[in-house]
């Protein structure tokens, strides 16, 4: 009933998917295995970007277009109580260079933060 020619063309019907199969289940892995941290790289770079804006906090108005809050430009003092190991020592020149009172500067500095604000709006000399 089936000839040669048949058999050949049927077992090449049914061969060629499978085959192309093989191939796509192989690149696949080369892609997402081998090639993945080239990939990774550039997706890294193509996604994280870092763009610096710098913040401008706008004039509030009442209706009567008199100022009801403006921005102004303070420096504060602060501290990683945690990485300080003379903590006297640093308390007595913090003190004398932000006018504080060493006491309170070494009751600051003795807190178990990672964080600490010293002194909160500063003037220019400070």
């Amino acid at each position: 009933m089936y000839n040669r020619s048949h058999k050949l063309r049927l077992s090449l019907f049914l061969l060629l998917p499978i085959f192309l199969f093989i191939f796509l289940l192989a690149r696949l892995y080369y892609l997402q295995v081998v090639k993945f941290n080239n990939f990774s790289k550039i997706a890294l770079s193509q996604q994280v970007v870092t763009v610096k804006l710098p913040p401008q906090r706008g004039v509030i108005y009442d209706r009567k277009m008199k100022e009801m809050a403006i921005s102004l430009k303070v420096y504060s003092a602060w501290a990683n109580p945690r990485v300080i190991e003379n903590k006297i020592d640093v308390a007595g020149k913090v003190s004398a260079a932000l006018s504080l009172d060493p006491r309170v500067a070494l009751k600051k500095l003795n807190k178990d933060k990672s964080f600490i604000w010293l002194k909160r709006m500063l003037s220019d000399s400070q």
